[in-house]
């Protein structure tokens, strides 16, 4: 025969068990008469009467040293011996002798070593004096460090709703709860319940639960108790926490102080305020044509659906789009919503593997969503349905990108003598250019190859297949291609279309870059000295000499483009035409859009360059460089004028205000000076 032992059957036999050796203990106290020494004292042990283990101590207490008394004095005043044991122990663990009587209660510890473990303990103490030896009654006491669910980690706390609102607290005053029955309940056991508020500030205490009496105790009923009304609204009804969800869970301890694990939190509604309502069916933005379609050019834009407005909205309202039967990630409506508001982008891999059937389509895709207040949803009348066709004429491209690298490398040649891959030349000016690509599988008849130049569809540039090609070779008119510039990398790619498949669906070949450098330069424009003196051939005081002699570099927009460097470059030169040493320097500039056809000014430093040249009565000569972006050079023809500082009277006019200057005719060079 087989006996099933349940947990609550299991507690009461370890109990009945441990209850029979305490009664054992004190029967042993019984079997050599009645005893005249009384029975040691613990003070710090708990209440009998409160629970069913006998001098039950605190699991806090365990780490100190257990204090002990002898309550009673014995008789006689002469000398006495006193030897205290622990359990069934021969060797004392505490030992006295005494001249006189001691006073009483007379106090004494046991190492807290000696009781770490769970059990029942107990203790007693031997007496002698000159007229014999006796021995005390024994008493015993607990060490429980076991909690109500044996250390097991407990069921959440449950409640008889999903949600909290008004109503339901005023009808039940308040929200009723319960624990769970635990595997080891016992009298004296308590628990404490916490709410965990939606702000993440610190857990809040809203109920306790008493310890459980020992008169009418029952393990198998749960504890439970009610968490009052003002935990959640104030004294005028308000509530005290926005609508949304609430966490809750509770720590259940043992008459000895022993704690259970944190279970799992129980959630539920808050919903105070109105229900969300009138919830209206989403959108699919990219999909509104007369027949919805998603197509690869959706794809890559990016696809979502949009959720319109609706009525009781609130900010911690959370919505998921269901796109298919997958649900999107959450968000929140917010505190200063948008309507409509739109989800998260889909990627692209849901839009290949949700729908109808799986994979490029064609097949049909139903999008909805849910509004979820706390754990309340709310859903529309109906969902929005698309055609999602992603398939692609050509080679298979699993990305959603139009490029496909399996269409082939195109080759771009110029139609001059000896053409090179990929650049346009002087020499191929006026001849057609030709875009080259070798044949990919599988070819299907009817479909169109378009080449697009520069980012622009070239319109006489396509070929439909035929479906036995090779190689296609399209031509672009040369014309196209000057219209669009000269540039080091210039974009040429081919797109694949289908009559049968949307023409968003169209692939392109891996982007090249081709070189154009077409451009020929014309006569260069030399700069000029702008403040000089037509009569003298020289800037001097009158021309506000040290403030340096200005250089003027004139627009140009046949030669001159934005982004083109032009490098500005100097010269001190002596009577003889020789070099003034140390007169030299250069200054690059890289033109903007407004320099190429309006030109510039650089003012050459006086000190440094200008007054070294004017000291040996030299000329000052400058010109430029051109550097096009295509790498293409030319050099101004030089200019140059006379410089000086020093006035008639010989004044130096270094500075302002050193010389006098005026008696200068206002003439048009200086006048606005």
């Amino acid at each position: 025969m087989t006996t099933h032992i349940t947990p609550h059957s299991g507690e009461q036999l370890r109990r009945t068990v441990q209850l029979a050796r305490q009664e054992r203990l004190r029967q042993q106290n019984r079997d050599i008469g009645t005893r005249a020494l009384s029975a040691i004292v613990l003070p710090d042990a708990l209440p009998n009467d409160e629970g069913t283990e006998e001098n039950l101590i605190e699991t806090a207490k365990l780490s100190e040293d257990l204090n002990a008394q002898i309550s009673t004095a014995w008789n006689g005043t002469g000398r006495s011996r006193l030897r205290v044991y622990f359990n069934e122990g021969t060797t004392p663990f505490f030992s006295q002798d005494y001249v006189t009587t001691p006073s009483f209660p007379l106090a004494f510890t046991l190492p807290s070593s000696n009781f770490q473990s769970d059990g029942v303990y107990s203790l007693h103490y031997t007496l002698q004096n000159n007229a014999g030896l006796e021995e005390s009654d024994r008493i015993t006491f607990t060490v429980d460090k076991t909690d109500p669910n044996r250390n097991i980690t407990p069921a959440a706390l449950r409640f008889n709703t999903d949600r909290i609102d008004l109503q339901y607290l005023t009808d039940n005053n308040g929200l009723p709860f319960t624990l769970p029955v635990f595997s080891r309940p016992l009298p004296g056991d308590r628990a404490d319940i916490f709410l965990l508020p939606p702000n993440g500030a610190s857990a809040v205490l809203v109920a306790q639960i008493p310890a459980r009496p020992v008169a009418g105790f029952d393990p198998t009923t749960p504890m439970g108790g009610i968490i009052a009304k003002d935990k959640f609204v104030d004294a005028n009804g308000d509530p005290l926490y926005p609508d949304g969800v609430l966490q809750f869970y509770y720590f259940a301890y043992s008459r000895a102080g022993n704690e259970t694990r944190r279970p799992a939190d129980s959630i539920l509604s808050v919903a105070f305020k109105p229900l969300p309502t009138g919830l209206a069916d989403p959108v699919i933005p990219l999909a509104v044509e007369t027949t919805p379609l998603i197509d690869r050019a959706d794809a890559i834009v990016g696809v979502n659906v949009q959720i319109p407005a609706f009525t009781n909205h609130q900010p911690n309202d959370e919505i998921t789009v269901i796109w298919g039967s997958r649900s999107l990630a959450p968000f929140k409506v917010g505190t200063n919503p948008v309507f409509p508001l739109e989800s998260p982008l889909i990627p692209y891999t849901t839009l290949l593997s949700e729908g109808t059937e799986t994979g490029e389509g064609p097949k049909d895709v139903t999008a909805t969503y849910r509004v979820l207040r706390g754990l309340l949803p709310f859903t529309p009348p109906a969902g929005a349905t698309t055609e999602v066709d992603l398939r692609i004429p050509g080679p298979e491209n699993p990305g959603p990108g139009p490029e496909n690298p399996a269409l082939g490398e195109l080759k771009v040649f110029g139609g001059g003598p000896s053409p090179e891959e990929n650049k346009i030349r002087v020499e191929d000016i006026n001849l057609p250019v030709s875009v080259r690509l070798p044949a990919y599988a599988p070819l299907t008849a009817g479909e169109v190859l378009q080449v697009f130049w520069n980012d622009k569809e070239v319109p006489s540039a396509s070929h439909t297949v035929i479906g036995d090609e090779t190689e296609f070779d399209i031509e672009v008119p040369f014309a196209f291609v000057a219209a669009q510039g000269d540039g080091p990398r210039i974009p040429v790619y081919i797109q694949l279309t289908s009559p049968a498949l949307p023409p968003g669906n169209a692939p392109t070949t891996v982007k090249i870059y081709v070189e154009v450098d077409t451009f020929q330069l014309g006569a260069m424009t030399p700069a000029a000295f702008p403040d000089m003196d037509d009569f003298f051939m020289s800037i001097g005081c009158c021309e506000r000499i040290w403030e340096g002699a200005k250089l003027q570099v004139l627009g140009d927009p046949v030669n001159f483009s934005k982004d083109d460097t032009i490098t500005v470059y100097w010269q001190g030169r002596a009577t003889d035409d020789s070099e003034i040493p140390d007169t030299s320097g250069s200054e690059v500039f890289t033109l903007t859009e407004q320099q190429a056809t309006d030109g510039f000014e650089y003012r050459i430093a006086f000190s440094e360059f200008v007054q070294p040249i004017a000291d040996v009565d030299g000329q000052l000569h400058a010109w430029y460089t051109l550097k096009k972006t295509g790498g293409q050079t030319a050099t101004a023809d030089p200019v140059n004028t006379g410089v000086a500082y020093v006035m008639p009277s010989g004044c130096k006019c270094t500075a302002a205000g050193a010389c006098d200057i005026s008696l200068c005719p206002p003439t048009a060079k200086n006048a606005n000076r």
